[in-house]
């Protein structure tokens, strides 16, 4: 955002996901440590999602989703409109898109 006053991400929603939580995984000594995340602020092009860091955890996902499927996820921010974008559905344990 060209605003330089840090924005906060609220949540993330998705018609077809009953509940989206968001986490921050790190690694303490040698144990992954997962800390869920609730008005997240963050400096403009700082926040990234990345597996064993920031994340977007679904629950209850539509069942009639099959990997290779499509899902709407619409992140709210403050003080921006909101942002929907597509996401890939892969199946548990399958590598990343675009790795």
């Amino acid at each position: 955002h060209a605003n330089r006053r840090p924005m906060h991400l609220i949540s993330v929603s998705s018609p077809q996901v009953r509940r989206i939580e968001l986490h921050d995984s790190s690694m303490e000594g040698n144990k992954m440590r997962m800390e869920m995340l609730t008005n997240q602020p963050f400096e403009r092009d700082d926040m990234r999602f990345e597996p064993g860091g920031k994340h977007a955890m679904l629950f209850d996902v539509d069942r009639k989703l099959k990997p290779g499927d499509k899902i709407a996820l619409t992140f709210t921010f403050d003080p921006a409109p909101p942002v929907t974008v597509a996401a890939d559905v892969v199946a548990a344990g399958d590598e990343e898109p675009g790795r």
